[in-house]
């Protein structure tokens, strides 16, 4: 930098940054407004204060960080401090703001924070993220301004000016967040970096950055970023440029803490009873090597063993030493047996589980999609989040519909766990508003019953039916209703408003009560959750910030087993020839049997699935009356090339009239290749199929 021709004029030219950094680099105070920084900096030079070397070398480490942060996914983007033209105020800016949730929030300070543990569970707790959500519900956050920076770019930028909790009289610290946009192939919502011009600023992860944060995830999860709620408006204010606060006497203010997931005074009394109740005098260190009784045994033994080998601890322990509990083996996945198994029979036999390994799965998986276990144990069955979807499309098959293009990709995909589902912004909002409904639904709940508790499930496989599996939101008990379920569903449409049966889709009035439709797919869901599970009733839980409702449901039998037998059919016909790699299934019935009934009480004996009785000769009719395939010696299920349905044997109808190409050994079905009715081809006719063509 060229002092040379420096005067007074000249240095209140200078930025507030430049300022700070001449000053700094000298060891000077940074403190102050813009004139007092043109004085002290004039002085500065005026008595030639050198520049301390250890100082400028920090300073330029500072500041080549802070330009590392303008660089994200290796593009650079405008250092948001230094432009002013195209933001957009709180007031038209928001609508455009990124869906922004607490789960974002928490996995960006995961990554920013020296402690990893999981920020969800600190946010009632801990007092740092307690503050931070306090600079938010406090308003030292003040208005939030938006920039998209340019329609291409991946990211936009949300700064706002957030002042000191304990000094409001001082200057507000300067916060800028940029943050992934939402797309056709993602919610958005990911915080890249973030910097606010405090003394823990470049890490991008102090107080005022979260305040930031916290304020613009309560705009998105009640709705005030979504122009479908205009009755909602009003009820967002940007704040107002001051903080300042009226006097007033203290007995007319109001006190308190806000805390995210602020708790109920009744909740935090028996917080306080259950801590007394579980206090224990020991450290952290200590109190989990208690956790290892056996360890701690062993060590007791050698001890007394040592000290009075004739104590009655010492005798006691030589006659009986209890076996110490091992952790539960879990049992080997659908995917991995399936590799040991050629036929569909054996693969249902090394399916089965024990009531023991059952509830070992069960307990192992609590966490859900958040536990590698729940995610292995689910491929290769079929899950109640499409038990409906499989029954719909099994009736389809059956049926034989001229639509036969239809492979059911994503339905296999989904039962074998290939790929990966995009996050869509109604995906992360029912996400993260899971938690607070379950704690908003324990507290409606537990009011009115007697002795009535909740608990997570896991993922529960059923002992009779091996291939299908269930993952409830909660599982209840009361001393006054029994056994029962809860699902929870969060809609992302309904955000800005309370859940009513007008706003829900799949609700309906009927006689004066709120009863879900039959024909959605949360109902056989919700069937297949309370078959799997023995419990005879589920409550739907619909929340929302603005306000819930709860839709009781009892089980349906009649309903469950038409489902079943639609599963069993899907799961012997398609998924078990995908998970045996083509090897050859024996013959599943093409409608449903009768017998495979199931309620909720468990049978004596289990149900024979997928009969291996030997299936009768087959032929495939090309035509209506004389084309015939030859016989072969293995029995073998026919697929249609195109839409992977069944060749029927005796065609009812020309929908289940086929072909098989003369140069490969595919069957087709005719109306899939393109015949119509009435122009079939003749016994004489050579066909070749499209494969064989190319």
């Amino acid at each position: 930098m060229d002092l040379s021709d420096i005067s007074l004029q000249k240095l209140r030219l200078w930025s507030v940054d430049a300022l700070k950094y001449f000053l700094s680099v000298r060891k000077l105070s940074v403190d102050g407004d813009f004139d007092e920084l043109v004085a002290r900096s004039w002085a500065a030079f005026e008595s030639d204060t050198p520049v301390d070397d250890e100082a400028e070398q920090r300073e330029r480490r500072l500041l080549g960080e802070y330009k590392s942060k303008l660089t994200v996914d290796g593009e650079t983007y405008p250092d948001p401090a230094t432009f002013d033209d195209g933001w957009l105020s709180e007031e038209t800016g928001r609508f455009s703001w990124p869906s922004l949730y607490i789960s974002d929030i928490s996995d960006y300070l995961k990554k920013t924070a020296a402690n990893q543990i999981d920020l969800i569970h600190r946010l009632l707790n801990n007092y740092k993220e307690g503050k931070a959500y306090r600079y938010f519900t406090c308003e030292w956050v003040r208005e939030i301004m938006y920039h998209p920076v340019r329609k291409t770019a991946s990211l936009c930028i949300l700064k706002a000016a957030v002042y000191p909790s304990m000094s409001i009289r001082n200057k507000p610290y300067r916060v800028w967040v940029m943050i992934t946009k939402k797309n056709e192939t993602s919610a958005g919502g990911e915080i890249k970096t973030a910097h606010c011009t405090c003394a823990a600023g470049m890490l991008g992860s102090c107080n005022h950055i979260a305040g930031l944060l916290f304020r613009v995830e309560a705009a998105v999860k009640c709705g005030a970023t979504d122009l479908r709620g205009t009755e909602n408006l009003c009820t967002w204010v940007a704040p107002s440029g001051s903080v300042a606060r009226k006097p007033g006497k203290w007995r007319d203010n109001h006190v308190a803490k806000d805390v995210y997931g602020q708790k109920t005074s009744r909740e935090r009394k028996e917080e306080a009873r259950r801590l007394r109740k579980d206090f224990q005098p020991f450290y952290a260190e200590d109190s989990e090597k208690l956790l290892d009784s056996g360890a701690m045994a062993q060590k007791l033994e050698n001890f007394f063993e040592k000290e009075a080998a004739d104590s009655v601890f010492i005798l006691t322990r030589k006659k009986q030493k209890p076996a110490q509990p091992q952790n539960p083996i879990l049992p080997a996945t659908v995917l991995s047996l399936a590799d040991s198994c050629s036929t569909t029979e054996e693969l249902l036999e090394a399916m089965t589980l024990t009531e023991e390994e059952i509830s070992a799965v069960e307990r192992a998986t609590r966490a859900q999609s958040d536990c590698a276990e729940w995610k292995s144990q689910r491929q290769g069955r079929i899950t109640s989040s499409i038990f409906y979807n499989i029954h719909t499309k099994s009736e389809t098959l059956k049926k034989a519909n001229t639509n036969g293009k239809d492979k059911s990709t994503w339905l296999m995909d989904k039962i074998m766990g290939r790929g990966s589902t995009p996050l869509t912004v109604a995906m992360k909002h029912g996400l993260s508003l899971e938690p607070a409904a379950k704690q908003s639904y324990i507290q409606q709940t537990s009011k009115k019953h007697k002795k009535w508790s909740a608990c997570d499930s896991g993922i529960v496989i059923d002992a009779n039916y091996p291939f299908l599996a269930s993952s409830p939101d909660l599982v209840t008990s009361c001393d006054c209703c029994g056994e029962g379920l809860c699902e929870i569903k969060c809609p992302e449409s309904i955000k800005h408003e309370k859940p009513t049966v007008g706003n829900i889709p799949y609700l309906e009035e009927v006689d004066g009560q709120i009863r879900l439709k039959k024909a959605h797919q949360y109902y056989g869901q919700i069937q297949g959750q309370m078959a799997l599970t023995r419990r005879p009733a589920c409550d739907l839980f619909v929340y929302s910030e603005h306000g819930s409702l709860i839709v009781p449901i009892l089980f349906d039998e009649e309903f469950w087993l038409r489902m079943l037998a639609n599963l069993e059919w899907f799961w012997g016909n398609q998924v078990a020839a995908e998970l045996l790699r083509e090897t050859p299934v024996q013959n599943a019935p093409a409608t449903a049997s009768a017998s495979c009934s199931h309620s909720p009480k468990r049978p004596s004996s289990p149900p024979l699935l997928l009969p291996g009785i030997p299936p009768p000769k087959r032929k495939r009719l090309v035509k209506q009356k004389s084309k015939v395939a030859k016989k072969v010696a293995v029995i073998k299920i026919y697929r249609c090339g195109v839409c992977m349905s069944d060749i029927a044997e005796e065609p009812a109808s020309f929908c289940d009239f086929s072909i098989k190409c003369d140069s490969c050994p595919e069957w087709f079905h005719q109306h899939c290749v393109g015949f119509v009715e009435g122009s079939e081809p003749g016994d004489d006719d050579c066909w070749i199929c499209m494969k064989c063509v190319v």
